[in-house]
Order: structure tokens, then C-alpha cells, then sequence
């Protein structure tokens, strides 16, 4: 779907800001490009950072955008959006090579974005630079505040870390704090801030909607980053994650994760698992019946897996040395009363854990512990099983159901190990 070629060496100047030394895929089309791969994302921290490529991401999804995530019309065109990293004051820019092809508007490609932003942009380079140095202060209330420990904060720096190390305006050691904010739409910086992050959503979120602000159910939880330089403090937005709640019978509430938003330059760095235990600690103090997901994606999936399955072992729950632990009913109300996992996760949890704990190399362990599981997939989907018409093509499918979840499973234990090891 995507063909790669090189970018034009000669430079255009269609606008102020630029992005000059990035590969740019060659047409799919006669002037048909691929809206993902020539839409340049950026945050922006120093005026720096504007026309450094190192510090560009590009969205996974635009399909809401520009119909067929295509942009048709121009000749190696660059899509720039960048935001302010601790605003998100928008900066939009449309550049291409060459003269304007005739019957083409390009400001008919830059409006596609309007109905997705706030009224906080601007195509002005100037003004949004100097909106870089406005003084700013997170939205909501601070609930959570944390340092990355050392087997992060050693591993390889960011695009946008090195992008600012090296600006004339960031000298010296900087002091790194990641800080967590919770609001509702009844709290007007909140909902105003909102409308500025919402964006990301639709490009990192396959299929995701915008939220109905005035839905006081919903509650926004936002993850900064506090770099402190000397007296400089700057904010930079890492992502957000919206929560619903919703009535439970008889007198309680479920709160269900909607979104979880990290940015590119602060993924895998175990900026997800801090989200998802603050909002478990939110739901625990207001002692909710548990806390969904609704429709999560593969990766967000294997996240919560990891953060849930190391929660449980934190708690003595179960373990990933020994014997595995027998998932009874008494167990499974424990683990939902403390940790407020639906009771579907707690038994993957443990289902995760066992697989630890089993020695594949004993037969007659290792054939226990895929029973077990197997009872439960054809407990789950016994109307697909039920379906198939013969024994054969019925037990073919449950070992291949088997086989995908262990490998699933497998990727968690080999995380959880080098994680309980290091605690």
C-alpha cells in the first residue's frame, strides 16, 4: 500500500517551516499519495525543534480525514502538523514541489483537518513560536506524579529528547518528572484543552470518535511530562485517556476505558502502565465494581496483560515461580474486590501466571494446564465449536484457539520475568 521513493533534492519554499532531509513515498497514482506517510506530526518544544526531521512522527490513521487516506493533486506534497508541546497550539502548513498544478486548491486539503481541531492553530510560523515560551500549567487536579526508573531512563532517548538536547535554549542536566491530571467537561480548561488533544485520537485509534462533551459521565485523565533545566520548567504532552462511567446494579458504578493515547516519542517507555494504575487507584478509592476496556487493540491489549498480570503478583495473588494457583471462585471476588479487574481478565491473569509457573518439559503438567484452558475456549465459543460438523475439524480449531493465545500468553511471561526480576 505504500511505495517508498526519494524526496526531490531541490528545495521549494512554500512555506516558513519545512521538512527537509525526509524521504517522502513516491505517488501510488498519478499524484496520489498515501496521507499517513506525507503528514509530518511534531511536538514542539524549542523554536529549535521546527525544522529538525529527527523530531517527526507520522499518524497510523487519517482515513477519517481524507477519504482513502489519500491526498491527490500535488506534487510531493509534505502535510505539516506540528503542535506546541505543552499548549497544543496547532501549527498547520501544506507544502509541494514545483508550480501548483492547474484546477487544484490547496486550501481545500489543509480545511480537511478544521472539523478535527480546535480554534487554537495557526499557520503563522511566527506566532506559533512565540507561543513556545507562553507560561503554561496543566489542566485538572494532580492525582499521580513519578519517575521513569533507571532501565528507562538509560535506554535510548527519544526523537524529541535528542531534539532538544541539542538546542542552544536547553543547556545543561534536566530534572525529568511525569505528572498526571484528571478533569471532567464540567471544568472549562478541561473541556478546552480537550478539544486541542482529541486529534490524536482519530490518528492513533483505528475507528475512534470524538467524545460527547456534554456527557458528564466522562472523566479525562492527562499524562505531562515536567522537565525542569536550571529555573526553566517546560510541560509536554504525552498522551490521555478517557474514561466513562456508567451505572451498575444496584447502587454502583463500572468505569470503562474508552481511549489511551500515547505519542510516539513517549512510547515504550512504561508511560502506559502508570495511566492504567492511576485510573485502577481512582476506581479502587471510589470502589467501583471494576474497570473495562472497550474495544482494545492489540497493543494496548498485551499492555494491560503485563500491568494487570504484575499487579496480581504484587499482591501475592499469583505467582510465576512454583506451583500454579488454582483459579477458584473465592480467589477470582478477591482479586475484583482489591484490583477492580473484570472477571474475565483476572482469569486470563491467572491463566498468564500459570503458564509461568508450568514446566513444559512435564507432560503430564504441561497437558493439565492446556486442558484447563481449553475447557474454557469451548465453554466460551461453544456455538462456533457446535457448528463444525466433525470431531476432527472441531478439535482442530480448539488447538489452533489454544496455540495463539499461548503465544499471546508466552510474550506477557517473557516481560513479567525480566519485570519481577528487576523489582
Amino acid at each position: 500500500r505504500r511505495v517508498h521513493g526519494k524526496q526531490n533534492p531541490r528545495p521549494v519554499a512554500m512555506s516558513q517551516a519545512s521538512e527537509p532531509m525526509v524521504t517522502v513515498p513516491a505517488a501510488k497514482a498519478p499524484l496520489t499519495y498515501h496521507a499517513n506517510d506525507i503528514m509530518f506530526l511534531k511536538l514542539v518544544r524549542f523554536a529549535s525543534d521546527v525544522n529538525s526531521p529527527a523530531t517527526s512522527f507520522h499518524p497510523q490513521f487519517t482515513h477519517q480525514i481524507f477519504e482513502n487516506e489519500e491526498i491527490v493533486g500535488l506534487p510531493n506534497p509534505r502535510l505539516l502538523l506540528y503542535f506546541a508541546s505543552h499548549s497544543l497550539l496547532a501549527y498547520i502548513n501544506l507544502e509541494w514541489d514545483g508550480p501548483l498544478p492547474p484546477g487544484v486548491d490547496p486550501n481545500l486539503i489543509r480545511e480537511r483537518l478544521y472539523p478535527w481541531l480546535s480554534t487554537a492553530r495557526t499557520s503563522c510560523l511566527q506566532d506559533f513560536i512565540t507561543a513556545l515560551d507562553e507560561p503554561f500549567q496543566p489542566v485538572g487536579d494532580l492525582i499521580h506524579s513519578y519517575r521513569l526508573p533507571p532501565s528507562h531512563t538509560t535506554s535510548t532517548p527519544s526523537p524529541l529528547d535528542l531534539a532538544s538536547s541539542n538546542s542552544s535554549t536547553a543547556p545543561g542536566s534536566s530534572d525529568l518528572v511525569y505528572e498526571i491530571y484528571t478533569g471532567n467537561f464540567e471544568m472549562p480548561r478541561v473541556r478546552a484543552f480537550h478539544s486541542r488533544c482529541q486529534i490524536f485520537a482519530l490518528l492513533f485509534i483505528d475507528g475512534a470518535s470524538l467524545l460527547h462533551v456534554e456527557d458528564q459521565r466522562w472523566d479525562l485523565y492527562f499524562l505531562f511530562e515536567k522537565r525542569t533545566v536550571g529555573t526553566d520548567v517546560r510541560y509536554s504532552f504525552c498522551g490521555y485517556s478517557s474514561v466513562y462511567r456508567f451505572y451498575a446494579f444496584p447502587e454502583n458504578e463500572r468505569m470503562r476505558i474508552s481511549q489511551m493515547v500515547l505519542l510516539p516519542p513517549f512510547q515504550r517507555g512504561g508511560h502506559g502502565q502508570q495511566l492504567l494504575q492511576c485510573i485502577y487507584r481512582v476506581a479502587a478509592a471510589r470502589n467501583v465494581v471494576d474497570v473495562t476496556i472497550e474495544d482494545a487493540s492489540p497493543n494496548f491489549t498485551k499492555m494491560r496483560d503485563l500491568t494487570d498480570c504484575l499487579l496480581c503478583v504484587q499482591h501475592g495473588f499469583f505467582n510465576i515461580r512454583g506451583l500454579p494457583v488454582p483459579l477458584d471462585p473465592p480467589l477470582i471476588n478477591r482479586i475484583r474486590s482489591v484490583l477492580k479487574l473484570h472477571k474475565r481478565q483476572v482469569v486470563r491473569c491467572g491463566e498468564i501466571c500459570n503458564l509461568a509457573c508450568v514446566n513444559v518439559n512435564d507432560a503430564e503438567a504441561y497437558r493439565a494446564y492446556r486442558l484447563s484452558i481449553k475447557r474454557r475456549l469451548f465453554s466460551a465459543m461453544k456455538e462456533i465449536f457446535v457448528s463444525l460438523t466433525s470431531a476432527n475439524e472441531k478439535k482442530s480449531a480448539l488447538d489452533e484457539q489454544y496455540r495463539s493465545l499461548e503465544a499471546d500468553y508466552g510474550l506477557v511471561v517473557e516481560k513479567l520475568r525480566r519485570l519481577v526480576v528487576q523489582k
